[in-house]
């Protein structure tokens, strides 16, 4: 018998709250990777995540031109 089997959706698996915390962390500087990790989705779930609030894939990190000057 298989074991317990989670939401194939990935917004069926994640509260907004989730998702806030993701893209409020990103923004802070935290690592796609360990943010997957401890979300327990994939990376490309959370690229996905963060393309749909606006971290394309050539527009980075909001800010971080600023930074580096």
């Amino acid at each position: 018998m298989a074991g317990p089997t989670r939401p194939w959706q990935l917004y069926d698996r994640l509260t907004s709250e989730d998702i806030d915390t993701i893209v409020r962390a990103y923004a802070a500087g935290a690592i796609q990777k360990d943010l997957a990790a401890k979300f327990n989705i994939s990376v490309g779930s959370i690229r996905r995540i963060l393309r749909e609030h606006g971290y394309g894939r050539q527009g980075g990190r909001p800010g971080l031109d600023t930074v580096r000057r």
